[in-house]
């Protein structure tokens, strides 16, 4: 059985086991504090009483049916009711796959019209390696021999001469690259100019 009171502060309500009894509490609402009492100070609410029964109706009957004066004929012909169309399934078509190469015709080469565009991105991603090590040469301040010689004997690893003549050439190929993927290098350009 729960233990019903109120706050006696802000009168907010509780409802606690009897465990609880006698024990200090904050309350929620007002935050003063009281103890919880030994037994319920709350008696609980009587249930409502149940809601007024609305006086009986009298039951509604319908009017009995008017008398036809004449039954109608059956019409001499049945009405059509249109069926509906059931579709055949259709067969299911393989795709026809062009013959394989005999031994006699030669492969047939890749259209220059696409190779041309992917020798020119390569070709233009070499020219900016070249100058991507010739701006870390500079940058290191020691030619690629001497840094790859170093490189190779250093104790410590990774030389920052190394880091330094790598960084550029790095950067160059990468941002090419990702111009490449958006179509906006040169073999992008040459594949607009001949789709046009």
């Amino acid at each position: 059985m729960l233990i019903r009171f109120n706050c006696p502060h802000c009168g907010r309500r509780y409802e606690l086991s009897p465990v609880m009894a006698r024990l200090p509490l904050l309350c929620k609402g007002c935050g003063q504090s009281f103890v919880v009492p030994d037994a319920s100070t709350v008696v609980p609410e009587p249930p409502p009483p149940p809601p007024p029964v609305a006086p009986s109706l009298k039951k509604y009957t319908p009017p009995p049916p008017e008398p036809e004066d004449e039954p109608e004929a059956e019409p001499e012909f049945s009405p059509v009711v249109p069926q509906p169309k059931v579709e055949k399934p259709r067969p299911k078509v393989k795709p026809q796959l062009p013959p394989p190469p005999s031994e006699d015709e030669p492969a047939p080469e890749p259209s220059r019209k696409n190779l041309l565009p992917l020798v020119a991105d390569v070709a233009v991603g070499l020219i900016l390696l070249a100058v991507g090590v010739f701006l870390g040469e500079l940058l290191a301040q020691k030619s690629t021999g001497q840094i790859l010689h170093e490189a190779g004997t250093a104790m410590k690893f990774p030389p920052i001469e190394l880091i330094q003549w790598m960084g550029p050439p790095v950067v160059i190929v990468l941002v090419y690259g990702l111009l490449a993927s958006k179509g906006r290098s040169v073999g992008g350009w040459l594949r607009k100019r001949r789709s046009s």
